[in-house]
Formats: C-alpha cells, sequence, structure tokens
C-alpha cells in the first residue's frame, strides 16, 4: 500500500487523500479463504492510523478480473482510468 504523500510519481488528478493497495494478489489455490478481505481490512485500518479517509485502488477490466471481489468489499469506480486500468475506491 502507498501513501500518496510519500509516493514521487503522483499525477494530476491522482486522489491525494486516499491510500493506494498496489496489486493485491492471492495465489488461486488461497483464493476463497478469506485472505483478500482480511488484508482490505488491513489496508482500510492503516489508511485511517495515516488519516486517510479513503483507500482507492485499481483493476484491469477483462474477463475474470477482480471487480466482484472488489465491489463486495465495498469499493465502487471512480469513472477514472489509471495507467489503463480502472480506478475504484471506498471508505477507509
Amino acid at each position: 500500500m502507498v501513501h500518496p504523500g510519500e509516493y514521487p510519481d503522483n499525477e494530476p488528478g491522482d486522489d491525494l487523500g486516499a491510500a493506494f493497495i498496489w496489486r493485491l494478489m492471492i495465489g488461486e489455490a488461497y483464493q476463497g479463504r478469506g485472505y483478500g478481505r482480511q488484508a482490505i481490512e488491513i489496508a482500510r485500518t492503516v489508511a485511517r492510523e495515516w488519516g486517510l479517509p479513503r483507500v482507492n485502488l485499481s483493476f484491469v477490466d477483462a474477463p475474470g478480473s477482480a471487480e466482484g471481489f472488489y465491489s463486495a468489499c465495498g469499493f465502487r469506480r471512480t469513472g477514472r482510468m489509471m495507467d489503463g486500468e480502472v480506478e475504484m475506491v471506498r471508505d477507509a
């Protein structure tokens, strides 16, 4: 996870009030065991500790994407694309 104030390559339009989850990946053999949800909850806790009200992430919009998982975790699309990926956000 990245704190926006510590990331040197912020671009115009980046949400500086949000921590960013960078490449959350759970191995296929370990999916469905709650590890991803636990990682999201830990990220939300850390964002709050950092004083940030939101958590952002992005995903590749393709068949088999993680969008359903992220939506079930409370994330919603922002309408913004980041380096060809769909951005999502939720409260920390």
